[in-house]
């Protein structure tokens, strides 16, 4: 290339394989015009596969655009050497330069500069939209970058492949796999890369893979990029989408085509709204959309049921104040970080919802309606556009989507009849299904995200759009079977009722106050912006008028049961308005109770119950399953209700695992690999969990294979979940009523420095021989005793939650325990609840060949054995003949009851019976 400087610069060469050589290379010309020139250059490989560049350029433009189509080829590349760079500076071009560090020094040693993906993550980098490189002389002027356009016309096949879901080797589907989902990060089949080398090499790599890539490179000065506005931003987005054709073939500016409102309220039914707001059954709705906590279009909804001209004319002026502004940071997204991620999309929305509302009032003069009504039907084809999310891939980030989507769908249906509307309501049917599919695992509906924030985000604007699909006749969601999952998995989750005031959970109860106090289940708090756990959102009580309007009465009950149970306000993830304009008194009946039970949760673990809807109710929540997004490193962990208390809790905003019930390794506490359950089962007497975790993290390693979302790492999926020597098999037994095993039988390498932590939320603790006794704060204690066991270390500390908006009084906070030890071969912890009348339990270890294989229990009427191992071990004792991994016997005044769990056999002689009884359960 010749740049500014004159100078010739660069060299370019083929990369291949030893087998592999170029047999040919054909040049030709395609258009050769006064404005625009297009060369096609071909080469003919010896394995028969083409590698093709069609390079363009264009009069008067400092930049030439590239369009590849390459076969695979491992190992083969382009590249692009501008090694009279080395020692200068390299810049990448990801986000603003408010404070984040974009240049570096191009320095001999091998190192990955850049990414420039399919699709582009701005807060990660060394992703971003654009590289360059300068020389380290300050008589050169020269600043050549190479930059990615029409991201959404790359074609990657084996990467769309790979993003379809967790497949086996086979191809068959495997949703326990921890698998390299590709979220909004690209994909790195496809990408183009920047380096430096020892040599002293600089240079951009392009390496082949099966599909096309779109991209361009620039000859430019470091003055025109120096600043907020740079060439190569202008460069990139004049060659990327939107392009003129396509504002030509938009129909920005033309007349509504519908009576309005018809979204949120529909006209006819204003009257009868009006009226609403002193309805029993709807005043308490009414009286929270005014308390400027409701989400969506509640002030405009409110406005024009009390007909308060200054509230539509504040609501009027800002859409019509947003809409130049709003439409000039989406288009220039990549400049203002979160515009161009769907994030930035989250109010466009209620503005459709509330342009709807406010339009027939008469508030907006022509200019301004005309204005607004162009913003957002510009919005409705930006979020369309897969240059701005390239959605074409799987489904990309599951609640960017379900964002997106929304907006295409709310900006569809609002201008319904509009010359634009029919593609983009054709567009969001046709996605609705593909992302549900993908992101939503067959039996337990297990969302990708972490169940407390993104799942919440993402079934709120899937919910919302779904409701306006049905109810103006355009799609009808209760036909799709995986969405039914999608919902259910949010009751599935749902926490025993816990106390609804924050400073009940922080500073306790007595136990008469808690049985008075107003409870609600919740979304137990796991992951990203948990919290103590969001209440149940409105768009389950409006999927239940759907699914009731369907014939099914029996699952609308089930949304509407976990509505009235889970508190009856969503809060940031409720849509009141909708909830308060179109549902019936008939639908705010009060529902049967939910239907709860002990259930193996298929890609997340398991949840064991007992007691439901009752005062002592039961609940244990295991993650022992995949990776996902925002879950933080929560595997392994546990959070246990006992007596209708929560006793071991999680919550609040930090991942560290350490602020979770589970293991921890090295001193930079890194998690368990992702695991999956292998043995369930569920009776009268037990609940049995099992599963394995096939790796202890090392520092560096992905906590999440989504975290990386390198196709590199599916070999490894595949490896980790057929792993024979896991580094935990972690069981969790419920003796009911009783008390809780938890045991991790250890393989771990020498030196390995070993952590066990419990959150327990409690007043304090007492030491007692083998354990701790924690005062629990709502009348039920916890005894933990670790029978047998010896640990370079213990201590029990106060853990505030870490909250980003703390309340002043402070936090919850828990009792955590931590255990030190240096590859221990198990840790078994006995967990008691003890509520008033309980006594402890006395604990001893079972130990075979020097490994602790058990424990028996005694006191308050039981004598159990408890035996497992993650080998079958054969052990006999005190009348039991045992062969195989798990088993438990429980000698109870009534006569004993044997369970084999897991193994070949268990023979079990009563004292003073006639002889042995065999037992034999296969774990389900």
């Amino acid at each position: 290339m010749r740049g500014e400087d004159g100078v010739w610069r660069g060299e370019g060469r083929l990369v291949l394989p030893a087998h592999v050589r170029v047999v040919q290379r054909r040049t030709e010309v395609l258009t050769a015009g006064p404005l625009c020139l297009r060369v096609r250059v071909a080469y003919a490989l010896s394995t028969g596969a083409e590698y093709a560049v069609t390079f363009t350029a264009h009069r008067g433009e400092p930049c030439l655009l590239a369009h590849e189509v390459s076969p695979p080829l491992a190992g083969a590349a382009f590249e692009f050497s501008l090694r009279e760079f080395s020692g200068g500076r390299g810049y990448l071009h990801w986000t603003p330069e408010n404070g984040n560090r974009h240049w570096s020094d191009l320095a001999a040693d091998d190192r990955e500069l850049a990414r420039l993906q399919e699709s582009v993550a701005w807060w990660i980098p060394p992703q971003g939209f654009a590289y360059a490189m300068t020389a380290g002389t300050l008589d050169s002027n020269d600043y050549i970058g190479v930059f990615t356009v029409r991201r959404g016309d790359w074609t990657d096949r084996e990467f769309d492949r790979l993003t379809r879901g967790p497949i086996n080797p086979d191809g068959s589907p495997n949703h326990e796999l921890d698998w390299p989902y590709p979220e909004m990060v690209g994909s790195t089949l496809s990408m183009i890369t920047a380096h430096t080398r020892a040599d002293g090499d600089a240079l951009f790599r392009f390496g082949l893979f099966d599909g096309e890539r779109h991209w361009g490179i620039l000859a430019s000065t470091l003055q025109r990029n120096d600043g907020p506005c740079k060439e190569i931003s202008s460069i990139q987005h004049k060659n990327s989408s939107p392009r003129l054709q396509e504002f030509k073939d938009w129909h920005l500016d033309e007349p509504d085509a519908v009576s309005r409102p018809h979204l949120v309220a529909r006209r006819k039914d204003l009257r009868r709204l009006r009226a609403r707001r002193v309805a029993p059954a709807f005043r308490r709705v009414w009286e929270r959309l005014g308390a400027g906590r409701a989400a969506g279009a509640a002030p405009a909804l409110r406005a024009i049921l009390e007909g308060d001209p200054l509230a539509l004319w504040r609501r009027k002026r800002e859409l019509a104040g947003v809409a130049h502004i709003r439409a000039r940071m989406t288009l220039l997204g990549r400049d203002f970080a979160d515009m161009y991620s769907p994030v930035g999309a989250r109010p466009i929305t209620p503005w459709a919802e509330e342009y709807d509302l406010i339009a027939p009032t008469g508030a907006f003069t022509p200019d301004e309606e005309r204005l607004t009504r162009a913003f957002l039907i510009l919005m409705g084809h930006l979020y369309m556009s897969p240059d701005l999310m390239n959605w074409k891939f799987g489904s990309r980030n599951c609640n960017f989507e379900a964002d997106r989507t929304d907006v295409v769908g709310a900006v569809g249906l609002c201008f319904h009849g509009h010359p634009d509307a029919a593609a983009m309501l054709h567009h969001v049917v046709e996605l609705m299904e593909r992302s549900i599919n993908t992101y939503s695992t067959p039996g337990s509906g297990k969302w990708y995200e972490n169940p407390a924030c993104y799942y919440l985000q993402a079934a709120k604007c899937r919910c919302n759009l779904a409701f306006h699909l049905a109810t103006h006749g355009v799609c009808d969601v209760t036909r799709l079977p995986r969405f039914r999952e999608f919902l259910r998995w949010g009751i599935l989750l749902l926490t025993p009722p816990c106390p609804s005031d924050e400073a009940a959970m922080r500073d306790g109860l007595t136990a008469r106050d808690y049985a008075a106090a107003t409870k609600v289940r919740r979304l137990p708090p796991v992951g990203d912006h948990a919290r103590l756990g969001p209440w149940v959102p409105e768009h389950y009580a409006l999927m239940a008028r759907l699914y009731r309007q369907a014939g099914d009465d029996a699952f609308a009950d089930e949304l509407l049961g976990a509505y009235q149970s889970g508190g009856a306000d969503g809060g940031y993830f409720g849509n009141l308005p909708l909830l308060f304009a179109r549902l019936e008194d008939a639908d705010m009946r009060p529902a049967p109770p939910l239907r709860l039970a002990s259930r193996r949760l298929e890609g997340f673990g398991a949840i064991l119950r007992g007691n439901v809807h009752r005062d002592n109710e039961f609940c244990l929540l295991l993650k022992q399953g995949p990776g996902g997004y925002r879950y933080h490193r929560t595997e392994g962990s546990f959070i246990l209700f006992a007596h209708g208390r929560p006793l071991v809790y999680d919550g609040g905003e930090a991942g560290e695992t350490w602020r979770h019930s589970t293991l921890s390794f090295h001193d930079s506490h890194m998690p368990l690999a992702p695991g999956h359950v292998t043995a369930f089962h569920s009776d009268e007497t037990m609940d049995f969990v099992q599963g394995v975790h096939p790796a202890a993290l090392a520092p560096g390693d992905a906590v999440f294979f989504s975290d990386r979302c390198d196709h590199e790492l599916v070999p490894l999926a595949w490896q980790r979940f057929a792993e024979t020597e896991p580094a935990d098999v972690r069981t969790v037994l419920w003796v009911k009523d009783e008390y809780v095993i938890v045991h991790d039988d250890l393989a771990l390498p020498p030196g390995v420095s070993t952590h066990w932590h419990l959150q327990v939320l409690a007043h304090d603790e007492m030491h007692a021989g083998d354990g701790w006794r924690f005062r629990g704060r709502f009348g039920t204690d916890l005894q933990v005793v670790l029978p047998g066991q010896s640990f370079t270390a213990a201590r029990v500390e106060s853990q505030p939650m870490l909250e980003y908006h703390a309340p002043a009084a402070g936090p919850v906070a828990m009792r955590h325990l931590r255990l030190d030890a240096t590859s221990p071969a198990g840790v078994l912890a006995v967990l008691r609840p003890l509520a008033p009348g309980k006594a402890p339990l006395e604990v001893t270890a079972i130990r075979h060949d020097g490994r602790l294989i058990g424990c028996r229990i005694a006191g308050d009427g039981l004598d159990d054995t408890i035996l497992l191992t993650r080998r079958t071990t054969t052990w006999a004792s005190d009348g039991i003949h045992f062969h195989g991994r798990a088993a438990a016997i429980l000698r109870r005044p009534d006569g004993p009851r044997a369970r084999l769990l897991a193994g070949q056999s268990l023979e079990v002689t009563p004292a003073g019976g006639p002889g042995p009884v065999a037992a034999r359960i296969e774990p389900t």
